[in-house]
């Protein structure tokens, strides 16, 4: 009805040549626009709780002990400066000393000897956790 009315305001005598007339066409289109309707809501807490653990957490703790052995050896060659007689370090110490003839003397071996000890300790730890609560909210509405 809104086409044949506009079709009769418009001035049809500059469609008209000759034998021929011609007739606008006219097409409708359609525009949608969107438009955010609230649906529901949602609501979200957080609590934070903190626990306090204990752990036991092994470790290996090292004592050295430092044995002096007392030589007093005169030796004929120089002993190498650190052997190993199993888990012991032995550390020559050497002086010379005046003879007729110079010599060397061993005068004393250090043993160096590692003892390790498994052990645990305790401790305290502060952890974290939280949980999160979801609730939803439906809202109606008319469309």
């Amino acid at each position: 009805m809104a086409a044949e009315e506009n079709l009769n305001s418009i001035n049809m005598d500059p469609l008209i040549s000759g034998d021929r007339i011609t007739i606008p066409v006219i097409e409708e289109h359609v525009k949608f626009d969107r438009k955010v309707i609230e649906t529901g809501k949602v609501n979200i807490s957080k609590v934070v709780y903190e626990d306090v653990d204990s752990y036991t957490i092994p470790y290996t703790e090292e004592q050295v002990t430092v044995e002096r052995v007392p030589k007093n050896i005169i030796v004929d060659a120089v002993p190498p400066a650190i052997r190993y007689e199993d888990d012991v370090m032995i550390i020559s110490v050497l002086k010379e000393v005046p003879v007729v003839e110079k010599r060397i003397m061993l005068v004393e071996e250090l043993r160096v000897t590692k003892i390790k000890t498994e052990k645990t300790e305790t401790h305290e730890v502060s952890l974290r956790k939280e949980e999160v609560e979801v609730n939803r909210t439906e809202i109606r509405t008319s469309v």
